[in-house]
Parts: structure tokens; sequence; C-alpha cells
């Protein structure tokens, strides 16, 4: 009736372990078995700082860690006008089996994609090499380009790597 010998887990993302009601129980034990931060807090790095411009048609713009163009709210007030910067895979915050998962999926459908790019570029090669059959060749140039494409669609699908989408 008053809880004795009940153990209660919070998942709280603001918790306080140093508060006074969280200290002992009214026999003297200790209340916190064990905590976990969930807060993600320190999980990106923001140690990169930069300044904003201001683009064309007067909104202040950042440009992130990742290359992409971020436009910033005007209604933000930042007076120090110093913008912190962070970048993080996101399979980095994926549980492992999620982690399996997307790669899986992800991979079936680039490697798809492959295989369509290489048929097609070995069907250009094929047409081109009848078409010359005993005519005027096509362009030896273009032969070449023909058959560069094909070895790099092929050796690109020997290298699948996924890093994972970036936040």
């Amino acid at each position: 009736a008053n809880g004795t010998g009940v153990i209660v887990g919070v998942l709280d993302t603001g918790v306080d372990p140093g508060a006074a009601g969280l200290q002992v129980t009214p026999d003297g034990k200790k209340k916190i078995i064990d905590i976990v931060d969930c807060t993600g807090s320190g999980d990106v790095s923001t140690t990169t700082k930069t300044a904003h411009t201001t683009g064309e048609d007067g909104i202040r713009e950042i440009t992130a860690l990742s290359g992409r163009v971020l436009r910033l709210n005007g209604a933000w007030d930042n007076p120090s006008g110093e913008w912190r910067l962070g970048l993080k895979r996101a399979y980095e915050f994926y549980p492992k089996p999620l982690v399996t998962r997307v790669k899986n999926e992800r991979k079936k459908a680039w490697l798809s994609k492959q295989h369509t790019a290489e048929l097609q570029s070995s069907e250009e090669v094929q047409t081109n090499a009848a078409a010359t059959d005993g005519a005027v060749p096509t362009s030896s140039d273009i032969a070449a380009e023909m058959t560069a494409r094909l070895e790099w669609l092929q050796e690109c699908g020997k290298g699948w790597d996924d890093p994972g989408p970036l936040l």
C-alpha cells in the first residue's frame, strides 16, 4: 500500500537525479537504482561556428556542414550573429536492427537501379559494335566512352557502401 518493494521506471528527458525527493526511501534505502540519459544531450557536436549571409531576397542564410544552404527564420533573434553547426549520421541514432533493415532496403533499391544502368550501358556498347560491323566505325572516342562508362558502372556495383542519411 505504501509502495514498499515496488520498482518504478521513469523515462524523462529532464529528470534531475539530484533532486531531494529522489534520494532515499522512507526506510533510508537509495531510490535511484540506475539512470540513463535519454535527452540526446551532446550527441551532436556543435563546435563549428559560422556567420550568416544575406540572400538576394534579403533572407539570412547559412551553409550547413552537409553543404546545404539553410534559410533562417526572420523572427529568430541572434544578437551575436554566430550560428553553431552540427552534423550526424542517422544510423548513429538508430538501433542496430533498424540500421540493418534500412541498409538492406536501400541496397536493394540501389542494386536495382545499378543493374538497369549496367544493362542499358551494355546494350549501347553492343548496339554500337553491331552498327559498325564492316561499315564506317563510329567515332573511336564515342566507342571508348561507352566502354569506359560500362566498366565504371560495373566497378561501382562492387563497392556498395551506405553511410546513411545525414541529419
